[in-house]
């Protein structure tokens, strides 16, 4: 009982560390399925991505004895846990069959096995196929792939075992979680990667469609709608002069002073012969009248006054 404690007490405080990966609906359990167990959802990850959970089964060659045993990984390379649900020398001494006694002998251990699993917040993950590489070097253990950045981890001194991948699983939103063998400490480590969204293609013509729709929003004083365009057409793309100045002036007239603030500064900092333009036009535009004598707005029309004068 003890150990169950600790164990249950280990998965609560995964909970309140590391960075959190998106829960989906579905959780996980393990049943018991004929003379077997339904284990699939496993492998799943805590909802603070802290722990990978395993379902761990004896070969037994043609026997087919059923047994179980869920192991706990943590992604920082500490020691694993494990609940045992039904060894494999138990089965064999009920005839390698689950019937009614052997359900009622193991009932506590799979129902604080699906507690562990239910209180981290264990959801499942599913295959991914993902190019990975492991490789070492000295007391470094390097993951790369083509979708991912980088991730550089601490390695056993001492250790020279090949790592490889030993599987690659997706779980919500853009997290990937990496099984490595070969780490010289009897158990495999597991790590969670980022996965990196595509950048989306730069479209001048559908920013300036944006841009133009946001002003109409501005003329009708759609303060909201006309915010969300400016900044759909600079997501669209990022050098469109007229939505930053735009989006500038509409925090004016809002008193938005950090987002004008910060349209203004990146009209300063861009080498577009456009973005000094609009900061000459700033210094009368009845639109940046409420924020102009701030002092940091100041200084921004100020250098590129300056700037002016001296092309």
């Amino acid at each position: 009982m003890r150990t169950a404690l600790v164990l249950l007490s280990v998965l609560a405080s995964g909970l309140a560390t590391a960075p959190a990966l998106a829960a989906p609906a579905k959780s996980c359990r393990i049943t018991v399925k004929g003379n077997g167990f339904d284990v699939g959802c496993l492998p799943a990850i805590s909802a603070k991505g802290t722990l990978v959970a395993l379902a761990e089964i004896d070969p037994d060659g043609n026997q087919k004895r059923p047994n179980l045993r869920v192991m706990f990984y943590p992604v920082d390379g500490r020691t694993p846990a494990s609940t045992v649900v039904l060894t494999v020398e138990e089965s064999a001494a009920y005839g390698a069959q689950l019937g009614a006694d052997v359900v009622t002998m193991i009932e506590p251990r799979l129902d604080l096995a699906n507690a562990q699993l239910s209180l981290a917040g264990f959801v499942p993950l599913r295959a991914a196929n993902e190019q990975l590489t492991a490789t070492a070097s000295g007391d470094k253990l390097e993951l790369s792939g083509p979708h991912v950045a980088t991730a550089s981890y601490a390695r056993p001194a001492g250790c020279t075992a090949a790592p490889s991948i030993g599987g690659a699983w997706l779980g919500e939103g853009r997290d990937l979680v990496v099984r490595v063998d070969g780490t010289c400490t009897g158990a495999p480590s597991f790590h969670v990667l980022r996965v990196a969204t595509p950048a989306k293609p730069q479209s001048s013509q559908a920013a300036t469609a944006l841009n133009n729709r946001a002003m109409r929003k501005l003329k009708a004083k759609d303060w909201t709608g006309a915010a969300a365009d400016f900044r759909a057409a600079i997501e669209r793309f990022s050098d469109h002069v007229k939505a930053h100045y735009n989006l500038a002036c509409l925090a004016s007239l809002t008193g938005d002073r950090a987002t004008a603030l910060e349209q203004l500064r990146w009209l300063a900092a861009s080498d577009l012969p456009e973005a000094g333009q609009k900061l000459v036009k700033a210094r009368t535009d009845p639109d940046l009248r409420s924020i102009r004598d701030d002092p940091d707005v100041k200084a921004i029309l100020a250098r590129a006054a300056r700037t002016a004068r001296n092309e």
